[in-house]
């Protein structure tokens, strides 16, 4: 269960998982394409790296694939 964890406005980049408060969208990840408000409903659990960032248009073009890795 994704519980309410730590909330803050959310940069490019960020990487975020819907909790309980989101009802059916609870726990669905999501990469943020461009800068986003604090939500009480949305658990900031990650930031992609600076380097990266140039990388995400191509995360968001259904022509390419990609997978999350440490």
């Amino acid at each position: 269960m994704a519980d309410t964890i730590k909330i803050e406005d959310r940069s490019v980049g960020t990487v975020t998982i819907d909790n309980v408060d989101y009802g059916r969208y609870m726990g669905e990840l999501q990469i943020d394409l461009c800068p986003l408000p604090a939500d009480p409903r949305v658990n900031v659990v990650a930031q992609v790296c600076k380097p990266d960032l140039a990388l995400l248009p191509y995360a968001a073009d259904p022509a390419y694939q990609f997978e999350f890795c440490e």
